[in-house]
């Protein structure tokens, strides 16, 4: 009995010992667990830190760069300024993608970031062609640095809470509301600052009319009911457009109907979608689905069906340029020429089946965006000069007039020299009106086709 007994205490004495060790085991990977997940949020807060810090400093530096700019003289400086502000415009940019602010619209800040760089750029282009800064620009360049001093100010308030402990940088994880020492509230009252920030007009990627462009064929023109739009596409397709039904409405600065149509209303295997603009009812788009299998037609063949198409519809003096085959189907682009000039902004985009010529796909959007009647500047700049403008390393094949786009969306009258370096064929763009080199293309050709980049 006594054996018994002892033996039941040694029992409950192990079990004791083993929820003992348990125990134990758990406080401790509770405390690892803790320190582990404490060791990663101060990872985490120090990447925040660092840039956040790197916001500061570039944003200082755009600052200090902005106020020189104010006395540059030189070309030279003025393109060394320039490109210091977009370095660091484009740094602040992704330091700020860094920071967990998704709760926070910084719209106006990254716009302002975007601008600052590209716009002083601009500014530095002109300088070096040897054309004058207008009082109007030098006024937005005043604007600038004083929204860049604001910023400094604002990003430098929030340091100073960071280093005296009222403000962390944790709180963007978390969005704790915590009066001054909310790091969200503090960034959103600085977006505040930028509300009355000016629209920058400039010629450049980043402009505010860039995104407000409007098509030039659609303004003043009719706006289509969903039925009207319909008859269009009918129109357009002739024997293709089977049934007919509207899919969509697309909004935006060229609001759109889009149609899906079927060919053979038995068989909806095939379907041509296709959008028509509702002002005006321009096809700005369509795509027939239908697979080509072989390949019968040449190049050639393939651009005259494409340019004869275009015809029907009403696109006339085209002009043929880069292509690309894939899958049997020729991408072909067409831009108008005019006044002896090819127009390259009036894009058209064709698609054309190398088995019977069908055209499967067209994309207007470019040649509605752009497309007027222009009236061309008098040549200052011979074709002479022109060539003697490129590298001596070029070995010009030919001679010709274009009109080229800009990043702002306007336009540029240049010579258009095709040549070979290195056995490798190039076009370089040459002012018409300065002289100026304004854009060199490498011509990369394959069996495939005949792309720039």
């Amino acid at each position: 009995m006594e054996h018994v007994r002892r033996h039941t205490i040694d029992k409950i004495t192990v079990w004791i010992v083993t929820l003992s060790v348990i125990a134990v085991l758990a406080v401790a990977g509770a405390v690892y667990k803790t320190l582990e997940s404490r060791k990663y949020q101060m990872a985490v807060e120090s990447q925040y830190a660092r840039a956040f810090h790197q916001i500061n400093d570039d944003v200082r530096d755009i600052e200090i760069a902005l106020e020189k700019g104010m006395l540059v003289t030189n070309p030279r400086q003025a393109v060394t300024l320039a490109n210091e502000i977009n370095a660091k415009a484009e740094s602040a940019k992704a330091c700020l993608g860094q920071l967990p602010l998704s709760d926070v619209q910084l719209e106006n800040t990254s716009r302002f970031l975007s601008q600052v760089g590209d716009y002083t750029y601009t500014l530095s282009l002109k300088a070096f062609s040897d054309q004058p800064v207008t009082n109007e620009e030098y006024q937005v360049l005043r604007q600038l640095k004083n929204y860049s001093q604001e910023l400094v100010s604002s990003l430098g308030s929030m340091q100073d809470k960071l280093y005296q402990g009222t403000m962390t940088l944790s709180r963007l994880n978390n969005m704790v509301s915590a009066g001054d020492s909310d790091m969200p509230a503090a960034m959103g009252e600085m977006e505040k600052e930028f509300v009355d920030y000016p629209a920058l007009v400039y010629d450049g990627p980043f402009s505010s009319h860039v995104q407000s462009r409007m098509p030039v064929m659609t303004q003043n023109q009719p706006e289509l009911s969903v039925e009207d739009a319909k008859a269009r596409v009918k129109e357009f397709l002739g024997d293709r457009a089977g049934v007919v039904e509207i899919s969509s409405e697309k909004a935006g600065n060229m609001p759109t109907y889009s149609f899906v149509a079927y060919p053979d209303p038995t068989d909806r295997g095939r379907a041509i979608n296709i959008d028509v603009t509702k002002a005006g009812g321009y096809v700005a788009w369509m795509l027939d689905n239908r697979p080509v299998t072989e390949q019968k037609l040449s190049m050639q063949e393939a651009k005259q069906m494409g340019r004869a198409f275009l015809s029907v519809k009403g696109y006339h003096n085209l002009k043929d340029s880069y292509y690309e085959v894939l899958d049997n189907v020729a991408t072909i682009n067409y831009a108008t020429e005019q006044n002896g000039y090819i127009v390259y902004p009036d894009l058209i985009k064709v698609k054309v089946a190398m088995d019977t010529g069908e055209v499967l796909g067209v994309e207007t959007t470019g040649y509605i965006m752009n497309h007027k009647s222009r009236t061309v500047q008098e040549v200052k700049i011979s074709e002479e000069e022109a060539r003697s403008k490129v590298s001596p390393a070029l070995q010009v094949e030919s001679v010709s007039l274009a009109v080229i786009p800009t990043e702002g969306g306007s336009e540029i009258e240049c010579y258009e020299i095709r040549g070979k370096a290195d056995e490798r064929n190039f076009l370089v763009y040459i002012n018409t009106q300065t002289g100026l080199e304004e854009k060199i293309l490498l011509l990369l050709e394959s069996e495939s086709g005949v792309l720039s980049m």
